[in-house]
């Protein structure tokens, strides 16, 4: 990968920052997988409350309340699916504790559109 292949020119894009958390996340508990799924479904509706969706993530941050790579893991494979093709730059974190108790994933993205 050359350097310039990871600098956007955003002039005169619009830049959304939104992000997806589980509603409910009691319903998907200690299930890293299902609440990435629930995160992951939130994300769209934000993407959509703005007029962008899922092909107009820049880049995204995944934080999953674990110390165990395989949960990182299996967040993982649930947002490179949602992705699908596109290869989104995308950061999973491991953090102590998220905001809601019982919450295990939280989704930070970035969607450019000119």
């Amino acid at each position: 990968m050359r350097p310039l292949d990871l600098v956007w020119d955003l002039a005169p894009a619009r830049v959304e920052f939104v992000r997806g958390r589980p509603l409910g996340a009691m319903s998907v508990a200690g299930d890293v997988a299902g609440q990435a799924t629930a995160t992951m479904d939130q994300l769209v509706l934000a993407l959509a409350a703005v007029g962008r969706d899922l092909a107009d993530v820049a880049t995204c941050t995944v934080y999953v309340v674990s110390t165990d790579h395989t949960d990182l893991l299996a967040a993982s494979a649930v947002v490179q699916a949602r992705f699908g093709e596109r290869d989104v730059p995308t950061t999973f974190v491991g953090v102590a504790v998220l905001r809601q108790p019982g919450q295990l994933v939280e989704v930070e993205a970035v969607a450019v559109a000119p």
